[in-house]
Order: C-alpha cells, then sequence, then structure tokens
C-alpha cells in the first residue's frame, strides 16, 4: 500500500478554519487613566505661575488626587487621603501632596482657582459631550433649589454654620405660644441641646443631561433667593436659559435680576405668598393669562410692572399648580411644555438625595470650617465628573436623546469606578469592564405596585398649603399711575 495522502491535500478537501483570535482586553488603569486624561489633558488648566512658588506639587494632580479621594468610600478623610495618595502612584498621574494637612491647606488656600478653572472644564466637557441634547427644543433648562448637609459639632462649624438667631424666628415664637402650659418642669432643669451646625447648598441644576452646573454655601439660616441673585450677577449662562424653581424662588427683585440678562426666562410655582395684577379691559394685552407683578413700595418708587404670564394646571390628583413664567408667548413655551418641564424640576431633588445618600455625604467629615466647604465642593465635583462619565459612554451607545438618558443611576456608576479603582490591574471582561459597566448604569426600570410614601412621617400641623396666589385688578388710580409711569419711560 502506498503512503496515506495527507489530510487536506486534495484540491476539494475544505480547510480547517483558525479559531478567531480574541482581542485584548485593556486593564482598568489603562481605562481610567484615559478616562482621566480625556477630563485633565496635560498642561491644559493650571500654569506654574498660578501657584506659589516654593511648592512641589502639580496643579492637575491635586486635582485628580481630590478627585479620587472623594470618590473612596471612607469613613474620615484622612484613609481616604491615604487611598487617593496610593493610587496616584498606581496610575502614574503626576506628583500628589503626600502630607493630609498640606493636602487640605493646598484646597483650601487655592479653593477660588481650582473652583474656577474645574467648573469651567466640566462646563465645556458637558455641552461637549451632550450636543443637541443640551438644549430641549430651544431651551436650556436649568432647575434651582436648596437643601442642607450636617456638619460635626465642633465650635469652628458652630461659629460659622449655626443660626445666629436661633429659637427667635416665626415659627419658634409661635411654637412656643402653642405649647405653653404643656411642658414639664423636669424640661427646664434639662435644656435641649443647641442646634447642630448645617451648611445650606443652593444649587443651579441642568435638568436635561442630569449633571451639576454651579452652587453656592452658606450657614444654615442662608436665604436660596440671596444666594441665587449672586449667581446670576456673577456667572454667565447660555443663551435661552429657563430657570425652574418652587415657591421658595419668588419676589420682584429676583425676577428683575433673570430678565435683565437677554435671553434669560423663569417658570416658578406660585401660591398666597405673592399678588399679581391684571389691568383694566380698556388696556388690552397680548393673552389673558398675562398679569403683571408690581409690589406697593415698586409703586411708590416708579418702577415699571413686569410682564408675566400665568398658567394654572390640574394633575392627575386632581390638585392644583399655578405656576408663572416669564415667556409671554405660547408658541416658544407651551402649556404642555410648561407642566412636563416643571415636572422634570423633581430631579434635583433626586440630585440633592445622590449627594447625601448614595455617596454618603449627609454628614461630612472635616471639623474645620474652611476644610468642610473644600470636601463639600469636591464631593459635588467627583459626584458630576462621575455622572458626566457615564453620560459619555451612554452617548456613545444611544447617541439619540432618549429617556434611558435621563434616569441614569449615580449608584451604578460609583459602583463601576470603585470597583475598577480597587482593581487597578485587573482586564476588563464582561462582567467588570468599566467603560461598559458606566454605560450600562442605568436605573432599573419596573413598575411599582404600592405606595413608597414615608409613612413615618407624620403631617407637620404648622405647615399651611401653598394656597393660590392673590389676583386682582388694578384701582383706577394704580392705573392713573401705571399710565403715567409708561408714557414717562416713553419719553
Amino acid at each position: 500500500m502506498g503512503r496515506k495522502a495527507r489530510r487536506g491535500s486534495h484540491g476539494n478537501c475544505r480547510r480547517r478554519k483558525l479559531p478567531k483570535q480574541k482581542k485584548k482586553s485593556v486593564s482598568n488603569k489603562t481605562t481610567l487613566q484615559q478616562l482621566l486624561r480625556w477630563f485633565l489633558p496635560r498642561n491644559s488648566l493650571f500654569e506654574k505661575n498660578d501657584f506659589h512658588g516654593n511648592v512641589r506639587w502639580n496643579g492637575q494632580s491635586v486635582v485628580i488626587q481630590a478627585i479620587i479621594c472623594m470618590w473612596y468610600v471612607h469613613l474620615n478623610a484622612t484613609e481616604a487621603f491615604e487611598y487617593s495618595q496610593s493610587m496616584l502612584g498606581v496610575l502614574g498621574i503626576g506628583d500628589g501632596i503626600r502630607c493630609y494637612n498640606t493636602f487640605m491647606n493646598a484646597l483650601t488656600r487655592y479653593r477660588k482657582l481650582f473652583s474656577e478653572r474645574v467648573r469651567s472644564r466640566l462646563h465645556s466637557l458637558t455641552q461637549e459631550v451632550a450636543a443637541e441634547a443640551f438644549r430641549t427644543g430651544i431651551w436650556v433648562l436649568m432647575a434651582v433649589d436648596g437643601s442642607r448637609v450636617d456638619a460635626p459639632r465642633t465650635k469652628s462649624n458652630e461659629a460659622a454654620f449655626c443660626a445666629k438667631n436661633y429659637g427667635s424666628g416665626k415659627t419658634a415664637r409661635y411654637r412656643k405660644k402653642k405649647t405653653k402650659g404643656m411642658r414639664r418642669k423636669k424640661n427646664e432643669k434639662n435644656p435641649t441641646s443647641p442646634p447642630a451646625p448645617q451648611v445650606w447648598v443652593t444649587a443651579v441644576w441642568l435638568m436635561a443631561s442630569q449633571l451639576m452646573w454651579t452652587w453656592r454655601f452658606g450657614p444654615s439660616d442662608s436665604s436660596e433667593r440671596k444666594h441665587f441673585v449672586d449667581v446670576l450677577k456673577t456667572e454667565k449662562f447660555p443663551e435661552n436659559t429657563l430657570f425652574c424653581a418652587d415657591a421658595g424662588f419668588v419676589g420682584y427683585s429676583l425676577w428683575k435680576t433673570i430678565l435683565e440678562q437677554e435671553g434669560r426666562h423663569f417658570l416658578v410655582r406660585v401660591g398666597a405668598n405673592i399678588t399679581l395684577l391684571r389691568e383694566h379691559a380698556d388696556i388690552a394685552l397680548q393673552d389673558d393669562d398675562t398679569v403683571l407683578c408690581w409690589p406697593r413700595d415698586r409703586m411708590a418708587a416708579g418702577d415699571l410692572p413686569l410682564r408675566l404670564r400665568l398658567v394654572v394646571i390640574k394633575d392627575e390628583r386632581g390638585q392644583t399648580w399655578s405656576l408663572l413664567t416669564s415667556v409671554l408667548d405660547e408658541q416658544q413655551l407651551t402649556i404642555q411644555q410648561i407642566e412636563k418641564y416643571y415636572q422634570m424640576r423633581w430631579s434635583i431633588e433626586l440630585a440633592f438625595r445622590g449627594l447625601k445618600q448614595t455617596i454618603s455625604r449627609h454628614t461630612m467629615r472635616c471639623r474645620n470650617n474652611a476644610r468642610l466647604l473644600v470636601e463639600l465642593e469636591w464631593s459635588i465635583f467627583s459626584m458630576t465628573l462621575a455622572s458626566l462619565m457615564a453620560f459619555g459612554e451612554q452617548r456613545k451607545t444611544v447617541p439619540l436623546p432618549s429617556e434611558k438618558q435621563r434616569k441614569r443611576s449615580l449608584a451604578k456608576t460609583f459602583y463601576a469606578l470603585r470597583w475598577a479603582l480597587n482593581h487597578p490591574h485587573d482586564y476588563g471582561d464582561e462582567k467588570h469592564n468599566l467603560l461598559q459597566n458606566l454605560a450600562q448604569a442605568l436605573v432599573q426600570e419596573y413598575r411599582n405596585h404600592t405606595d413608597k410614601r414615608a409613612r413615618y412621617r407624620p403631617k407637620n400641623p404648622d405647615k399651611k398649603p401653598l394656597g393660590d396666589p392673590v389676583v386682582r385688578e388694578l384701582t383706577p388710580s394704580e392705573l392713573a399711575r401705571l399710565r403715567k409711569i409708561v408714557q414717562n419711560a416713553r419719553v
């Protein structure tokens, strides 16, 4: 017998296909380096002249160190600092600061510089990533609201954040009067503890992209309206910005400050705390919904009234909302859009919940008031950057605006980043791929069949319902004064 023919030598035999080579997976370390370099390219934000000549650290390395420090789940501030210092060496990102006190002193001393540069960088990246989703129609929707964050009870924090007139307000005097004769004698021997220090946070939230835009801090008795006025006077906003707020942001001076900036408008819920006017029939306005905001002190001063539009909406529960907007043209802002945009305002409440519960900043760690503000600010920076990274990966998978982008999960985003930081040398597989986990960091969609309202929180009997705004017609004397002021303004 002849030799056996080699397999595959015949022309009709099929050649065996070689298995496809799998693409080499990238380690978590490399992915984190790419994301952080995308956030801060080399020599992009800071120069040597920005800091004191004797410093040995690099500004961009300190920014990344602060971000990693706030991403880490920590019980105390020093433990998080040691973790961030070690991660800088693992990732090979510049020279950070090796001493905790030096680190916090640097962030405190150059707080304004760091805040302006990093916030500006986040603004530009937000517009770049969001692209056409940055606007909803012609509007850039921004929600405004305030909340409080607890601080450790130290002398420094109590002096900086506690209310100076605690117990002297209208509500406190009302409660003392209401409970007079009902108090026990032993309470006089054991008085209540002094108020705990709290930091008031007033935030401006980008509703379409679900990202923090800017913020202000103050003591526990701060005015969120004053914070918002300071933001309007010191910062710039995109054209056609529509600010959405609840019933706390009312008043002639606040609304006039918004309208003084060209292309800025507002949508605010109003109640019985505001009085509006309607003109007489002989001076017909554009619509029947148009009203005037003209307080008596502004009448006496000779100021022009604000022409606004009042829309009353009834929800599914039968409750009515009185919403006031400065957009008089119904084609630019319809009633359906007003209802939808005000409901979207609730996302800022979820942002505060994410800050205080998801990333555990309901109580800050620092015992010094200046360092506490630094810790709070960098916590917001870290939350915004993490959400922006997840938003960017989700935009790659779903490029067009969709509902999935509006249901981004902050908890899953932080879980993905913390896993990558704790396992930097692991190669991302299907289960632990950082970019894939960021793209899938979405809120679980399910239909709730139970009432999730808190049963343990009783209704506050001292809190009055919001009510409806008071709307009345101008008196003949007020109408004559209005005509005179309008004539003088034209001249």
